[in-house]
């Protein structure tokens, strides 16, 4: 349980301030995911550590109840799977980021990212 409450609270953190900022500076968030996708080292160094971190939390954090928990172990299987397609399809992770810059996803997941961090951090604190 100690996990879990420490993963709560790093990743509401980390996902109410990523909502936060992304809302309050779009156009600067735009042109730096712009430069990353144009870079192939860091598109390649971001995967790599994306599937780092997503390991982390699945190798020390799977857990399936119906509570909290499962929504970080969700979360890590989200950065894994992100991490493996940035390194071995580049390009089809570059369509999708690309993709995901149209009309309002922006605002949509930087909305999901302040709801879920929010929750996260109520539920990591609240213990």
């Amino acid at each position: 349980m100690a996990t879990s409450i420490l993963l709560a609270k790093l990743f509401g953190a980390w996902l109410l301030i990523k909502g936060l900022v992304v809302l309050k500076n779009r156009k600067t968030v735009e042109k730096i995911v712009d430069g990353v996708l144009k870079s192939d080292a860091l598109m390649f160094m971001g995967s790599m550590m994306a599937t780092l971190i997503g390991l982390l939390v699945v190798l020390t954090h799977n857990v399936w109840e119906p509570e909290f928990a499962a929504v970080i172990t969700v979360i890590g299987w989200l950065i894994l799977i992100k991490g493996i397609v940035g390194v071995f399809f580049p390009d089809s992770m570059r369509q999708m980021a690309k993709s995901m810059t149209k009309g309002g996803m922006y605002a949509f997941g930087s909305v999901v990212s302040i709801v879920v961090g929010a929750y996260l951090l109520y539920t990591g604190f609240g213990y």
